[in-house]
């Protein structure tokens, strides 16, 4: 009996290991489902980047995320965007923007690059970015960074247009971009602790200057040296908001602002533009504080509020695509172009008039003429 007992549990035993070989597959990414089966072509142009200390290897990986987000949110919107690649080498082969120095002034500047995403204070990096740049400037010996164009005209617009065969010219402008802590009263993020703490710091002694964080490295000697009642209270309460109260209550956060402009391939006009701004924050707690998610997140909600916005405008007529500014004429709405067409025609019409009035003056006159010489002829 204990024998077949434990042959039974070997069985299992086995059974379970076997079930258990495999792989799980999560699948992150879905493929983008068009609400369409009508597209309109559009081209995407780099995004022009504003974000401080950003290094080049930072601004490409900004303009990847955002444009990979940007044509899932527009193929899904009705819009097939042009290849990104194919898009940068017509813009390189016509001058519009330049390709990168090369690898030695990258190599020059990796340590800088490391430094950079560092933890140091705004002005320290805003420093390290001038010095990048300063390096790979000096590794330019073309001054190609230095005149670099940064504007796209009519006709570079409608070589783009023309070359894709696309509607619209998309191109946009990343203002924010960051990750930081966000401040927060909310228990079911922060913890329970945490919010006692702050709250009862923060109700107390309210908010701890930058100027007192410096009391956490005095050491017991220097702190025996208060002689005065008053000096151990002040120091003391400096010494607890700036150990405890300086990071409880935080919650990671990131921080996109992304603005979209439309422009028409065949005028360069520029017929809808709008700005978003997300912060994405950790639900609760428990929730992954990883910031590349946060980023993630924070792009997708940005661009998929403008791209919505912009397919609404159109459907809805709102764009700027057949009148730079609309007149109103007895009891319809007419364009500018379609007034500048009817004045034409207003115009034509009046020439034409005089045109026959000279021409039935002439007419009279002559008739006049033909009548007086008639009559001369009948009186011989």
């Amino acid at each position: 009996m204990k024998r077949k007992l434990s042959m039974g549990l070997i069985g299992i035993c086995f059974l379970v290991l076997c079930v258990s070989c495999g792989q799980t597959v999560k699948e992150t990414i879905k493929p983008v489902v068009p609400a369409s089966s009508q597209f309109t072509r559009v081209v995407i142009v780099p995004f022009a980047d504003y974000t401080p200390e950003s290094s080049f290897y930072d601004h490409c990986r900004r303009n990847i995320l955002v444009l990979e987000a940007l044509q899932d949110a527009l193929y899904q919107a009705g819009y097939i965007s042009a290849v990104q690649e194919d898009v940068v080498q017509h813009l390189v082969d016509k001058g519009v923007i330049m390709e990168f120095a090369g690898r030695s002034a990258a190599s020059n500047t990796s340590a800088l690059d490391d430094e950079l995403r560092g933890a140091w204070s705004d002005e320290m990096k805003e420093e390290i970015s001038e010095a990048i740049y300063q390096e790979i400037v000096s590794n330019d010996s073309d001054g190609k960074l230095e005149n670099k164009p940064v504007a796209m005209d009519r006709q570079a617009l409608q070589d783009l247009g023309n070359a894709f065969e696309a509607s619209y010219v998309i191109r946009g402008r990343i203002i924010e971009f960051r990750t930081d802590q966000q401040d927060s009263f909310n228990p079911i993020r922060t913890g329970l602790i945490p919010f006692a703490l702050k709250s009862t710091l923060r109700t107390g002694l309210g908010v701890a200057e930058t100027e007192t964080y410096e009391y956490i490295d005095v050491d017991k000697d220097e702190m025996e040296a208060y002689d005065q009642i008053r000096d151990w209270f002040y120091g003391g309460g400096a010494f607890i908001t700036g150990l405890i109260g300086e990071k409880e209550g935080q919650v990671p956060g990131a921080t996109v602002q992304i603005r979209l402009l439309v422009q028409d391939a065949r005028t360069g006009k520029v017929l809808w533009h709008n700005r978003a701004e997300t912060c994405s924050i950790p639900r609760t707690a428990f929730a992954d504080p990883d910031g590349n998610q946060l980023i993630k997140k924070s792009i997708e909600q940005a661009v998929n509020s403008l791209v919505s916005d912009f397919a609404s405008a159109e459907a809805s007529g709102r764009l700027a695509t057949s009148a730079k500014k609309l007149q109103h004429a007895g009891e319809g709405v007419v364009s500018d172009d379609a007034a500048a067409q009817a004045e034409r025609a207003a115009r034509e019409a009046k020439e034409a008039a005089e045109k026959a009035e000279e021409a039935a003056r002439k007419a009279s006159e002559a008739t006049s003429r033909s009548e007086r010489i008639f009559k001369k002829t009948m009186n011989k």
